[in-house]
């Protein structure tokens, strides 16, 4: 028997927003590389093998390279979710730190280089 006790309980929830970027090219997701290193001992060999977590990258055109909306979200860690054809539901969904590295060269488009510093693999979603 002791009465009840009452604790406050405080939340903060976020939904993302996604905005498209355009025009971009060349995406790659953040994904998992194995590699193998062996060791010759005697009488045989010693195997081992090992994961890395590659970086995720994309391209995309700016406009004049000083007041893109992207440049704004350089250093942030964000979501990302890559649609390999925008009229069909399956899509690949990451989050990371981006990286952005302006190109402006004589004559042509700016362009940037962007990463996706990620902490794991981005995900594969059929819906």
């Amino acid at each position: 028997g002791s009465p009840a006790t009452y604790k406050a309980v405080y939340a903060k929830v976020y939904e993302p927003v996604f905005a498209d970027i355009e025009p971009v090219m060349d995406f790659v997701a953040p994904e998992n590389s194995h590699s193998v290193s062996s060791t010759q001992v005697y009488g045989g060999t010693v195997g081992a093998t090992s994961s890395s977590l590659g970086q995720g990258s994309f391209s995309c055109f700016l406009k004049d390279g000083i007041t893109d909306a992207l440049l704004a979200q350089k250093d942030e860690i964000l979501f990302f979710k890559f649609y390999p054809d925008r009229n069909k539901a399956p899509y690949v969904l990451c989050q990371g730190k981006l990286g952005i590295a302006r190109t402006f060269p004589a004559g042509d488009n700016i362009k940037a280089a962007c990463t996706i510093s990620a902490t794991q693999e981005g995900t594969e979603n059929a819906s």
